[in-house]
């Protein structure tokens, strides 16, 4: 679900912040970048710190990534703050 909606917005963000497809494609590429990293650090981070405190990890990735979102428009170039709250949105939803 959060996928589509994510989706959905992604014209709505290009048109404000005049990105372009490859721009706009990076973005929404996170959502498959966060789950493998989250499987490849997170298996193991699990074993180490426990699956409670891995849940705490993964709370406060996304509540970082909508932080982010929330103050992107702030800053100069939006992209790379784009990516990296949606990599942090999607890391956090893969934890679980």
């Amino acid at each position: 679900m959060t996928f589509a909606i994510r989706a959905g917005i992604l014209s709505e963000l290009g048109a404000k912040f005049n990105l372009t497809d490859t721009e706009l494609g990076w973005i929404n590429s996170m959502a498959f970048l966060g789950f493998p990293i989250a499987m490849i650090i997170g298996g193991p981070l699990c074993d180490i710190v426990g699956m409670g405190r891995l849940l705490i990890i993964a709370f406060f990735s996304h509540i970082l990534g909508l932080l982010l979102t929330i103050f992107c428009r702030r800053f100069l170039d939006p992209v790379y703050f784009y990516i990296l709250c949606w990599l942090c949105q999607w890391y956090g939803g893969s934890c679980l």
